[in-house]
């Protein structure tokens, strides 16, 4: 009986947060970002590209805090042909952002979270056009829109100050009449002062 007791204690203690959690940090990640968008009406598209992310935030007890933070979501590219006219469009999504941030810490390495937020998503956008005669046109274009923000993602301990931070982040974006969810898988270093 004593040994099923302390097995439970055990258990209970991994699911419990843990003290040295709360205060500061900050980090920066890079992975993979994409613009959600099909490619109908292109002869070429790519709205894949690298993600940077850098974070600051702080727990103000060990399961609850507060974060800023700076997302772009990677370059995408797409060419769109109507007779021997072409236009070439390249945008960018990014994206700064307050969240709120929920932790539970699973063991002495794992920590899992979600955070919940909202911030400004700035979309800029350059057009070159070609037409069949030789003439050449560029037009850049930006639009900035309130966006929410979720993510999740999970914290692995390399030293008692160092993590692993594994994240994903899904926001929305909006130009002109149309909107696209964008998202960031990204791994990165978390530092916590």
């Amino acid at each position: 009986m004593k040994s099923i007791l302390s097995a439970l204690a055990l258990a209970a203690s991994c699911l419990l947060p843990s003290q040295t959690m709360a205060g500061g940090y900050f980090g920066a990640n890079v992975g993979w970002g994409n613009l959600d968008d099909d490619c109908k009406g292109t002869t070429r598209c790519d709205y894949n590209g690298t993600a940077f992310k850098g974070a600051a935030g702080y727990n103000f007890s060990p399961i609850f805090g507060a974060e800023v933070g700076y997302i772009a979501f990677g370059k995408s590219t797409a060419t769109y042909m109507s007779g021997r006219d072409s236009a070439d469009i390249t945008m960018t999504n990014n994206y700064s952002y307050l969240a709120g941030v929920a932790r539970l810490t699973l063991n002495q390495s794992w920590t899992v979270f979600t955070r919940l937020g909202i911030g400004a998503m700035k979309t800029n956008a350059n057009v070159s056009l070609l037409t069949g005669a030789g003439k050449a046109t560029s037009v850049a274009m930006d639009e900035s829109s309130t966006q929410a923000i979720a993510g999740l993602g999970a914290d692995y301990s390399l030293a008692p100050n160092v993590k692993l931070n594994l994240s994903a982040d899904f926001s929305r974006t909006k130009f002109g009449n149309g909107q696209s969810n964008v998202r960031a898988l990204t791994v990165g270093i978390r530092y916590d002062l």
